[in-house]
């Protein structure tokens, strides 16, 4: 985002955890997660706006197909 001029983001995941844990609703108990959760943060306070919302996973469909097959190596 930073390098494309980008400032505002709008981050649509239907992971519950993550989007909690985004919020601060939720602790970040996972050491292989906890260096992500800190670069998401301190990459979001550079932004104008930066929202996180969950989405049903049945309205993430093809976003998790495209997850699956990068995935799967294809």
């Amino acid at each position: 985002c930073h390098r494309w001029g980008v400032r505002r983001v709008h981050l649509k995941m239907d992971s519950e955890l993550i989007v909690k844990q985004l919020h601060g609703a939720y602790r970040v108990k996972s050491p292989d997660l906890r260096p992500l959760y800190q670069q998401v943060v301190f990459l979001s306070r550079g932004l104008d706006e930066f929202r996180v919302v969950r989405l049903k996973r049945a309205q993430n469909g093809h976003a998790d197909a495209l997850a699956n097959r990068a995935l799967d190596g294809e």
